[in-house]
């Protein structure tokens, strides 16, 4: 029961911190992010052919990663769900061997993360924090990286609010959850995510959970209303946009 409640726990970390965006657009203005889940396929499948032609081709690697995960979070059936994780682990490490960048550094967080899905209780711990090491190297090469900054906001924000009774169960088992969690480091990394990239709409979603949870109640209803005044992006955005309406209903 103890060991359930743990990987609840580390469930939570982890969802909470795995940021599904693509910052590509970022650094590469002919890329368009895919906005329904046809095209998230198409993305994937074209970037396995550009690897599979040239397999030191750093930004297909960089992308298969991406779109593995996000595409396996999506499956029930758990096996396809793990290859899909496994897959995506294996084209972040080629990628990061290529080049210790940012977006490699960043795409390995999210790839590691993923496999903590479904993995044992004890190996998910430890892969929460590698989740967090990948992402600051990331920030630590560009600092304005908005993925890595949204997953280092959402795992202080995860980890600095569990509940006595949760951390309570992580010390017990393997001896406490990772240190040095705090919301305002959540506010920071979060509002660095949306001032990288303002119009994504899952940022200012978690920016206003984050506010609210921290008593900033004014300022996460503007951030709610700067999320419901943004375009789609993703297959995940319409949901985005859903929770976004019925938060303001409950704030306002």
């Amino acid at each position: 029961m103890k060991k359930n409640c743990l990987y609840g726990i580390i469930m939570i970390v982890l969802c909470g911190s795995i940021s599904f965006t693509t910052t590509f657009a970022q650094t590469d203005k002919s890329f368009t992010p895919p906005a329904t889940l046809q095209e998230e396929r198409a993305v994937l499948e074209k970037c396995k052919t550009e690897i599979t032609l040239d397999p030191v081709n750093y930004t297909s690697l960089c992308r298969a990663a991406l779109f593995s995960a996000r595409i396996g979070r999506r499956q029930s059936n758990k096996d396809l769900k793990s290859q899909y994780f496994t897959e995506a682990r294996n084209y972040a490490e080629r990628a990061l061997k290529i080049k210790s960048a940012d977006e490699s550094n960043y795409v390995m967080s999210v790839a590691i993360g993923s496999v903590a899905e479904v993995a044992s209780t004890k190996e998910a711990l430890l892969l929460s924090k590698d989740v967090k090491k990948y992402a600051e190297a990331a920030l630590k090469i560009n600092p304005n990286h908005a993925g890595a900054n949204h997953v280092l906001g959402m795992w202080n924000f995860r980890v600095a609010n569990l509940n006595f009774i949760q951390r309570a169960a992580a010390n017990a088992l393997f001896g406490g959850l990772p240190e040095g969690a705090s919301n305002d480091n959540a506010l920071k990394y979060l509002q660095k995510a949306t001032q990288a990239q303002p119009d994504f709409i899952l940022y200012w979603l978690d920016l206003a959970q984050c506010q609210n949870e921290n008593n900033q109640e004014a300022a996460a209803i503007q951030s709610v209303k700067k999320a419901l005044s943004l375009k789609i992006q993703t297959p995940d955005d319409a949901a985005h946009l859903a929770k976004c309406k019925e938060l303001l209903q409950d704030w306002e």
